[in-house]
């Protein structure tokens, strides 16, 4: 563009577009990204690392390239029934991975924890506005906990409900597990690419890190327990992600003595 005229600004249109139609269009790429779209288009390895190239150029380009990221957490937060979620996981994870393997995008995550921490004001702040936001919130821990939530009608069409088989309720509580741990796995890999990547990165994760934590710590005030968190405080399944992740980077010092440590 010999103009550099907004109007020419393709990022900028995507991300000023509707919610729901926005959502629908990083979807649509999402799945072409993976190869398995509806009507069998595909992004291409090389396309894509080109269009991260020219995206990288321009704050609207950046910003379009994090809320693909966003929009793949959505979609699986967005589940209809939490045994979905497994499914979704399978079908989402694959295209962010593939977003997250590239350097473009693991440098602009790192500029945006850098951001993030300094704006954070309230432990909720992650949870509302963070890259990672939709990834960390995705949970079967819905509050106020209601029976009839359609989200959690695989638990009340166990045969034999409320005293189902104990054969019944491990299958789908793996199955619900194998979906967590999918996402967790996504955001743990996101975060080691940027630790790995160079040792003056690694300040940004633990500072990021830190600040959540230390936003939140009111959550182990007695007053909350079993309580829903202060609105200014994350939510029980944001920080229960949060905490599976952390822990996955205690993993080569429990599972393993020959494993290389960051």
């Amino acid at each position: 563009n010999s103009q550099g005229g907004s109007s020419d600004d393709i990022w900028s249109q995507w991300s000023e577009v509707g919610d729901g139609q926005g959502q629908s269009v990083m979807a649509q790429f999402l799945s072409r990204l993976s190869g398995f779209s509806s009507d069998g288009v595909a992004v291409p390895a090389g396309f894509l690392k080109r269009l991260l190239a020219v995206a990288m150029e321009s704050p609207s380009g950046k910003n379009a390239v994090l809320q693909l990221i966003r929009a793949g957490g959505e979609q699986m937060r967005n589940v209809k029934r939490v045994d979905e979620l497994s499914l979704q996981a399978n079908v989402s994870s694959a295209p962010l991975e593939l977003l997250i393997n590239e350097a473009d995008v693991v440098t602009s995550l790192r500029s945006t924890l850098d951001t993030e921490q300094n704006q954070a004001n309230e432990g909720s702040f992650f949870e509302k506005s963070c890259v990672l936001s939709s990834l960390l919130s995705v949970s079967v821990l819905d509050w106020p906990f209601k029976l009839k939530n359609p989200r959690l009608a695989c638990f009340t069409e166990l045969p034999h409900f409320p005293r189902p088989s104990g054969d019944s309720v491990n299958s789908l509580q793996v199955h619900i597990q194998t979906g967590l741990r999918s996402v967790q796995k996504l955001v743990h890999g996101a975060l080691k690419k940027i630790l790995v990547k160079k040792p003056d990165d690694r300040e940004s994760v633990l500072a990021w890190l830190s600040t959540l934590l230390c936003l939140n710590q009111l959550r182990a005030a007695a007053q909350f327990r079993g309580q829903k968190p202060d609105a200014m405080l994350a939510s029980d399944g944001f920080m229960i992600n949060s905490s599976a992740v952390m822990l996955r980077f205690c993993e080569p010092f429990f599972t393993s003595i020959s494993s290389d440590k960051l």
